[in-house]
Formats: structure tokens, sequence, C-alpha cells
């Protein structure tokens, strides 16, 4: 009778560290919106909902770990190693970047950012697929979905009542705009294929209402990126469907997506108040594109040292005085502005006081356009095997004074080429590729697998838009998730090969 009663408790305690897995691959940002709006009495201090977070994700790492080194025991030295690799890879860079530029301590702080969310979302890619708990995953994540559904209620409402325009209203509890579209985009995505694939544990009614609140509130967020990510979701579960399924699921993702593409037309053109911060932001939605341009046009007639008279286009300029010397984009600035190199040699002869002052008044915003440029010339330096880790965000850190604070070029396949070049690229793309066909052959007869595969490319769209190349959570779950579905499932591969 007690060893029934001791199996009992430890198959709860086991039930309840699975539960957790979801807040791994939120990477703490679910906590931080949780206690940002229910525990606004308790947690008023951003700061305090920070450590408590932090606090969270170290304890939920801890768990998560114990449950990874009891399924470990179970799992022979060779696969060990292979399952390994991922994580090693990964984390190469981060001494490779303290080897190149010294002991840093943006570097340090994301070293730590990934052993704080990352690794556990190593330790969960392997548990779930070793224990086979694909399905719970799903369903699990599906209730964190229902757990922050009156967040997007409140949200999507508070859009229609502020009578605030500046673009800050659409951030809450120290969360920006931009985190709370991703964190709904993983509670859209989830729904979504519950709602198709799945079609149990939840109401069908309820599931629509999900896929729905979680749509405005990216919508509203006005996030460009997340609803870029949203849209190219329903493309590729629409394709993958369409390829592997036999298209037996055509009419409700047709019908989810024509939804989406008409509230979005009625909302650039009715809803969104051009006033408002994202309301400007889904009417202009090449805004970054156009404040480039805007930029760029502006001249200045002088003359460049050493050259004949002739207007120059100041943020070309800028641009190409910065990615020419390799220093710290805020001393190249400096220089720009004082009109001397490090050699105290005048860059610019002005022919007026006026547009002397234009210069050195003039900073360019850095835009999405400008950094694009940016990682792609910097690319085109050493294209072969790039300019090393932790290049791009060592030269153009801004220095805001936040801790761990770089720019990064809002596009991970950018940042890729520029600090491994095209070595770095065809690598990942490599391993990317083959994972991606082996899990699509493999989950042919699997649907919770399918699912897994679907959610993990929907994640990984983001990082064409936003979040650098160190800190790709989803990227680095992906990859261990496939390495260790293909080490641990090969019973499943070769069923399938042998039907």
């Amino acid at each position: 009778m007690m060893k029934y009663k001791d199996g009992v408790a430890k198959k709860n305690w086991t039930r309840v560290i699975e539960f957790l897995f979801p807040a791994c691959l939120f990477t703490g940002n679910y906590v931080s919106l949780f206690l940002a709006f229910y525990g606004c009495f308790l947690f008023k201090n951003e700061s305090q909902r920070i450590a408590v977070s932090a606090i969270f994700s170290a304890v939920i790492a801890v768990m998560v770990g114990i449950k990874f080194l009891a399924v470990l025991k179970k799992i022979n030295v060779y696969d060990i190693i292979k399952l390994f690799i991922p994580l090693l890879i990964f984390l190469f860079p981060f001494f490779y970047g303290l080897l190149l530029h010294g002991i840093r301590k943006e570097i340090i702080w994301q070293l730590l950012q990934f052993i704080l969310f990352a690794i556990p979302v190593f330790f969960v890619a392997v548990y779930i697929v070793k224990e086979n708990k694909l399905k719970q995953l799903l369903l699990d994540l599906n209730w964190y979905g229902i757990g922050i559904l009156p967040f997007g209620v409140f949200y999507i409402l508070r859009f229609f009542t502020t009578s605030k325009v500046n673009t800050s209203y659409n951030e809450f509890g120290g969360l920006s705009y931009m985190t709370i579209s991703y964190i709904f985009l993983i509670v859209f995505v989830v729904s979504v294929l519950n709602v198709i694939y799945i079609k149990k544990k939840f109401s069908k009614i309820l599931q629509m209402f999900i896929i729905i609140v979680s749509w405005f509130t990216a919508l509203y967020a006005g996030t460009r990126g997340g609803i870029v990510s949203f849209f190219s979701f329903i493309v590729i579960i629409f394709v993958s469907d369409f390829c592997l399924n036999h298209h037996r699921n055509i009419k409700p993702i047709l019908a989810l997506g024509l939804f989406m593409i008409l509230t979005y037309v009625f909302s650039v053109k009715v809803w969104a108040p051009a006033s408002s911060g994202p309301g400007r932001r889904l009417q202009n939605f090449l805004y970054d594109v156009r404040i480039y341009e805007q930029d760029s046009s502006k001249k200045l007639s002088g003359k460049k040292s050493g050259l004949k008279s002739e207007e120059i286009d100041i943020q070309a300029f800028y641009i190409q005085y910065c990615i020419q010397k390799d220093q710290n984009i805020e001393k190249s600035i400096k220089q720009l502005h004082e009109n001397r190199d490090e050699k105290g040699k005048q860059l610019i002869f002005y022919e007026t006081e006026e547009m002397e002052q234009e210069g050195k008044n003039y900073n360019f915003e850095i835009r999405r356009p400008a950094l694009y440029k940016f990682a792609f010339e910097e690319f085109k330096k050493h294209p072969i095997i790039g300019n090393g880790a932790y290049y791009f965000q060592n030269k153009y850190d801004l220095n805001t004074g936040d801790i761990g604070y770089s720019f990064y070029p809002h596009n991970t396949v950018l940042e890729l080429l520029c600090d491994f070049g095209l070595v770095g690229l065809v690598i990942f793309s490599a391993i990317s590729l083959y994972l991606l066909v082996r899990l699509f052959v493999m989950s042919k007869q699997n649907k919770y697998l399918f699912c897994i595969v679907l959610f993990c490319i929907s994640q990984i769209i983001k990082y064409m838009f936003s979040g650098g190349l160190y800190l790709s959570y989803h990227i680095f779950f992906s990859i261990c998730f496939g390495v260790a579905y293909i080490c641990l499932r090969k019973n499943d591969d070769q069923v399938m090969i042998n039907a």
C-alpha cells in the first residue's frame, strides 16, 4: 500500500514538472507578462517582476534538469554524445566571442541568459522525445494560452479606449509590443494546431476564441514582424498539409487565412486610428524603409576630403564611413560630428556654416534598412569565413547603459553571414534541411510530430525580423528536438520506411 502511494506521488510530481515545460518555450516572457497582469498589486515594480521571473526560470531549469538526468540513464552513450552536439555548437560562439573581444559584459550576460533559458529548452526537447510526450506538450501549451487569454482581451479593449497617441502605449508591464506579439504567436500556433489536427481535450469554440484574440492582440500591438510571422505560419501549414496530408484540412486553413487578411485590411482602413502608435505602424507597414529614405534624401553640398566639390548623401556617407572603420560605431559617429578622424584629418569641407551645423547635428536613425546594409556590407569584407563571433554586436554596440544591450541586424541569416560567412550559413542550412526532411518523412504517420515540426518552423520565422543569432532559443529548440527525435525514435523512422 505504501509502495502504491509512493508511486502515485512520484507520478503526480512528474506531471507537475512536465506542466512547467511550456514555460521554457516562452523563455521567461510568459511569467513576466503573467505577473504584470495578474500580480499588479504584488509586483508593481518592473524590476521586481524581472527578478521573480528570473528566479522562477532558474527553479524550472533545476527541476527540468533533474527529470532530464533521470531520462539520460535510459539512453546509450553513443546517442548521448549525438544529443550534446547541438548544445556544444551553440555554446561555442560565446567562448569564441570572449576570445576575440575579451571579457565583455554583453557577451557574459548573453551567456548567462543562454544557460538560464536555452539549456532547459534542450532538456525539454530530449525528455519529450524519449518519454513520447509530444501530445502532452501541445495540450499543456494550450493551457498556457488559456491562462493569458484575459490579458489578450484587455489589450484589445485598451486599443479602443486609450487616449494616448505615443508608441509606448502598446507596451505593457515593461514588456515591449514586440515581445507581447511573439508570446501570442505561440498561443495562436498551438491553438490552430489543436483545432485542425488534435481535436481533443479543448472546446473548439474556446480554441477559435483564443485564435481570434491572439491574432487581434498581435495586430493591435503593431509588430510588423509578428504580423508577417502569423501570415507566414498560415502559408506554411497550408503547404505542409497539402503536400503531406493530401489537402484534408485545406478549407479551415484557407478560411482562417481569409479572415486574417480581411481583418487586417479593415483594421488598417477603419479600426486603427492613424494617431495611435500601432495605427501608424499598421497604416505604414514600410515605416522603417520610408524613414530611412527620408534621412537619405538629406544632402550636404560639401567637399569630401581629397575629392572635388559634390553633394553628399548624409545617410550614405555616414554608413559608408562606419562600415569602412573597424571600430565601434559610436566612435565613428563622434569623428563625423567633430569632422576629424583618428589622425586629425578633416573628413568634410563644408561650403557654408549652415551646412556645417547640419552635418554636426545629424545622426541617422538606425532602423532595419540601415542594420541590413551594415550586416551585408560587413559580410562582403570576409564572405567565406565571416568576421568572427560577436563581430556585428561588438562593432555596432551603442552603449545605451542597459546591461548586455547590443544592436543586432534583426535578421538571423544576415548576422550569421556577417559573423560566420558562407561557411556558417551552408553548415546551418544543411543541418536544418536534413532535420526538416527527416522529420517530415517520419511525421506522415504521427500527427503530433507533424504539429511539433510546424510549431518549430513557425517560431523560426520571427528570427528573420527580430532576435539575435546567439539567443535564438526556438532555433536551438528546433535543432535539439530534431536531433533527439532522429536519434531516439529510429524505430519510428524504420516503420515509415517499411510502410
